[in-house]
Formats: C-alpha cells, sequence, structure tokens
C-alpha cells in the first residue's frame, strides 16, 4: 500500500508532525523548564505562531466588512431545520409535546429529525471512509476490536462536542431572537425552564449515542478494562473535569458575549491549563504532578462549575428583567 514506511504519505505526515510540535507552546514551555536551557528567545515556535496570528488577524480584516455588511432579522423560523424537508411528512415538527419547551428546542435549537439524519449520515460516512481507507491504502488490519475502539472514540468526543455547541446556543438563542423575557414569564423556576431546554436539545445526541453503542458492542473488553482502571486514575478525573468546566464555561460565556463563546471557552479552558502548570512549576519547581495533585484540581474544577449553576441563573433572571 501507499502507507509505508519511507512512503511519501509516511513522509509528508512525520513533517506535519515535526511541524506541530515544534509549533506548540506546551512543548515549548517543556524544553524551557528543562535544566540548562540556553536557546534563543526567538524560536521557531515564537516565529510560526506569530506568522500564523498574521495570516489570521489579515483574513479577519478583509472579511469583516463582508461578513458584516447585512444585517440578519432578529429571530428565525427555523435556526438548523429546512424549512422545505420540514414541510410535510415524517420530517415535520408536527405539533407541539406535552413537553413544549423541551419541543422547541429540540427542533428549534437542535436541529430537529433533519439534523439527526444528517449527523447520522456524517457519523456513519467517517466510520466508512475509515474502514475504505484501511481496505484500500492498509494492509486491511482492522479487526473488529479496533473498530469498536474506534466508533467509541468516535461516539464519545462528538457527544462531548455537540454538548458543548449546544450550551452555548441553548440561551444565546433566546437573547438573539429577543424571546428570552417571554421565556422566562411561564409559572416555571429559571431551574426547570432552563433543564427542560437543555434535554430537548439532548435528544439530537442520540446519532452520537448509537455510534458509541456500537462500538461498545464490537468491543465490549475495552469499556470493561476502562472502568475496572478509571477509579485509580485521578488525571482521568481531572481530564474529565475540565469537559465539564469547558461546557459550562461555553454556557456562561454565551450569556454575556454576542458569538464566539465555544472558541472562547475552549481557550480558556486550555490556555489556564497550560499557564497553570507553568506558573506552578515556577513557584514551586514540582517534578511531574502527582495523583493528589491531579484529584486536588479536579475537585476545584466541579466545585467551580458548581457556582456557575448559580451564576447562570442569576443572569438569566438578570437579562429576563432588561
Amino acid at each position: 500500500g501507499w502507507i509505508t514506511d519511507g512512503s511519501w504519505i509516511d513522509r509528508t505526515w512525520q513533517s506535519m508532525e515535526a511541524f506541530v510540535r515544534n509549533a506548540s507552546a506546551y512543548t515549548r514551555i517543556g524544553a524551557i523548564l528543562n535544566t540548562g536551557f540556553s536557546d534563543t528567545a526567538i524560536s521557531s515556535q515564537v516565529i510560526s505562531n506569530l506568522a500564523i496570528g498574521a495570516v489570521f488577524l489579515l483574513l479577519a480584516w478583509l472579511l469583516f466588512e463582508t461578513c458584516t455588511r447585512n444585517e440578519k432579522p432578529a429571530s428565525e423560523t427555523r435556526g438548523l431545520l429546512s424549512k422545505r424537508l420540514n414541510a410535510r411528512g415524517f420530517m415535520s415538527s408536527g405539533r407541539a409535546w406535552n413537553w413544549a419547551l423541551g419541543w422547541k428546542d429540540f427542533h428549534f435549537v437542535g436541529g430537529g429529525k433533519v439534523m439527526m439524519l444528517v449527523m447520522f449520515a456524517a457519523y456513519f460516512g467517517i466510520m466508512g471512509l475509515i474502514v475504505w481507507t484501511d481496505r484500500t491504502y492498509g494492509n486491511a488490519t482492522m479487526k473488529l476490536e479496533d473498530f469498536g475502539a474506534m466508533a467509541l472514540m468516535l461516539g464519545l468526543w462528538a457527544m462531548i462536542l455537540e454538548i458543548a455547541i449546544q450550551g452555548s446556543r441553548i440561551f444565546h438563542t433566546e437573547l438573539q431572537w429577543k424571546t428570552h423575557s417571554s421565556i422566562m414569564l411561564l409559572p416555571k423556576d429559571v431551574g426547570t425552564i432552563a433543564y427542560s431546554k437543555l434535554f430537548g436539545t439532548a435528544i439530537s445526541l442520540i446519532p452520537a449515542f448509537v455510534v458509541f453503542l456500537i462500538g461498545f458492542a464490537c468491543n465490549p473488553e475495552l469499556v470493561g478494562e476502562f472502568i475496572e482502571d478509571v477509579f485509580d486514575e485521578p488525571g482521568f478525573w481531572y481530564f474529565a473535569s475540565q469537559i465539564i468546566l469547558f461546557i459550562h464555561l461555553a454556557t456562561f460565556l454565551s450569556l454575556y458575549v454576542k458569538w464566539g463563546a465555544m472558541p472562547l471557552a475552549f481557550a480558556a479552558t486550555y490556555g489556564g491549563n497550560i499557564l497553570m502548570f507553568f506558573f506552578m512549576s515556577m513557584l514551586f519547581r514540582m517534578g511531574p504532578p502527582d495523583d493528589g495533585f491531579f484529584a486536588f484540581l479536579a475537585l476545584l474544577s466541579v466545585a467551580t462549575c458548581i457556582c456557575m449553576h448559580f451564576v447562570i441563573g442569576s443572569r438569566l433572571k438578570h437579562l429576563a428583567a432588561r
């Protein structure tokens, strides 16, 4: 096949990997903290990061007027839905459910049945492409267990990404469409309204969850081994707490910024971790973090998420009163 040692694909991949590694601030910080570091301050990482930043700044400058020239209406009728596909038949949103808020957010924020079909096609297309690549250009070495591990990871990360996207949109769309005050007038407390909207959009996670279940069915031993080992790994719990913090932060920022809440949340979470480990290493000259340190950070992240629950509720009340 093409993917062999020394092939053009292998050489290209190694070159890309080397570039990403040299351009990574995280890798550079690790090199700087090593004893005996004497390299120049203007390294390839600094130059490449400045160059990439300049390119994106230029693109933003060139596209800003084009993207902001025409003002869009304050509200939309279907969000991600295609009006034509939802006009009749199975794809129609139909009558509102008894659970009206869930119905509303499933169709108007989560995309409804059309978006679920699109995501099914996308996920199964990705899995099919990986299998086809292995059969066509690889050595056809993918076993059922390997396919299961791939499906597990795809489904898991897809659910995390979709939750973050929905979290950044669930309240932002109400503010954008100027319907937030009307929603808050319902004879329900803020928590009930918020969780009804949350569970409504969660229905759109079914495609990713189905992919995860397929992976579990193909490789149940992997899930069993993971469950056995996970309780002894504080590092995993810290990683999981950072994902939860990222989702909460995306929802929190969506109540303050007009756009870009999820990228900002990712930058704050990822960048905050880098800066924290950097300053901890500088202040305390500590070696690799131990399990106790990770456990403490995981508990701190969970406590931060709990505080965000109350802050988000308070913010929703404040925005409704404006």
